[in-house]
C-alpha cells in the first residue's frame, strides 16, 4: 500500500515527506484557487524528480460553498471547480475527498430527507459532470457526530455512491471517524471494492497521527482492508502535537510495522 500525509504541495513540504519515508502527498484542493499555474507547474517537476506523487486532494471546498442550497446555489459550485481542477490537474492525483462539514452541514429547519435529497442532485448535476471531465473519483467522506450533522457512517457514505451509480464515485474510509461512527474492521471489509481512499490517525491518541503504541491495532486495520481487497492509498490526517517530522516519522515506522 501506497502511505502518504496531508500537508501541502509546497516543494518544501514535499521533500520533508519523501525524506520522512512518504510514496505520495494529500493537499487541500481549495487551497489551490488562487495559486499560480507555475508554481504548481514546479512543485510537479520537483515531485518527480523525488519520485513521490500527488494522491488526492483534501478539503474539497471552501467554507463560502453551500451544498444543500439547491438549484440557486449550483453556480458558485460550477465556477470554483471550473477554477481549481485544472490546477488540481497540474499536480495530478485521482481522488478528490468530499468531507466538507461546513459546506455539507444541513441548515437549521431542513428535515434530513430533504438534505439528502439536495444532497444527491448537486452531486448527479453539477459535482460529478465536472470532477469525470477532469478525470476524478469523488469519494465521500463520512464525518463524526461532533464535527457535522450529515453522513456520519461510512455506511451512509456508501449508500449515497452506491445510489448515484458508482461511476466516479466511491466512498473513503477515514479511520477516526469511522469507529466513532460505531464502525468495526469487519464493517471496513465488506465495504470492498466501493473503498476508494483512505486516511489514518490514531484512536487511542485521538485523531494524532498514528504512535508506535498502535502497532497492533493497526495491524488490525490492514488486515480489514486486505479482506476487502483494498490497495490504493493511505494518507495521514490528524493532530500533530511537537515536531512534524517526528510525528510523521513515527508515523511512517507505525504503519509500515503493521504491515501498509
Amino acid at each position: 500500500m501506497k502511505i502518504g500525509a496531508c500537508y501541502g504541495w509546497k516543494i518544501p513540504q514535499i521533500t520533508l515527506m519523501k525524506e520522512c519515508g512518504c510514496d505520495c502527498f494529500e493537499p487541500a484542493l481549495c487551497t489551490l484557487e488562487h495559486e499560480s499555474d507555475e508554481e504548481l507547474r514546479e512543485a510537479r517537476r520537483a515531485a518527480d524528480g523525488m519520485g513521490i506523487f500527488c494522491a488526492a486532494f483534501n478539503g474539497m471546498f471552501p467554507g463560502n460553498i453551500r451544498l444543500l442550497e439547491g438549484p440557486e446555489g449550483y453556480a458558485p459550485v460550477r465556477e470554483y471547480l471550473k477554477t481549481v481542477l485544472p490546477k488540481a490537474k497540474i499536480l495530478g492525483g485521482e481522488v478528490v475527498v468530499l468531507g466538507a462539514g461546513g459546506p455539507r452541514r444541513i441548515p437549521e429547519g431542513m428535515e434530513y430527507g430533504e438534505a439528502l435529497k439536495r444532497f444527491k442532485e448537486i452531486l448527479a448535476e453539477v459535482i460529478l459532470p465536472i470532477t469525470r471531465e477532469y478525470g476524478y473519483t469523488v469519494a465521500i467522506e463520512e464525518l463524526r457526530k461532533a464535527e457535522c450533522n450529515f453522513i456520519n457512517t461510512a455506511r451512509e457514505a456508501s449508500e449515497i455512491a452506491d445510489s448515484l451509480g458508482r461511476d466516479g464515485v466511491a466512498l473513503h474510509v477515514d479511520y477516526f471517524h469511522t469507529v466513532l461512527g460505531g464502525e468495526t474492521f469487519d464493517d471496513i471489509a465488506n465495504y470492498g471494492s466501493r473503498i476508494r481512499h483512505v486516511h489514518l490517525s490514531s484512536i487511542k491518541h485521538f485523531r494524532e497521527y498514528p504512535k508506535k503504541d498502535d502497532v497492533e491495532e493497526f495491524t488490525k486495520l490492514k488486515n480489514a482492508f486486505d479482506r476487502a481487497g483494498y490497495d490504493g492509498c493511505a494518507t495521514f490526517e490528524g493532530v500533530i502535537n511537537g515536531d512534524y517530522r517526528e510525528n510523521l516519522l513515527e508515523a511512517v515506522a507505525t504503519v509500515r510495522a503493521a504491515g501498509f
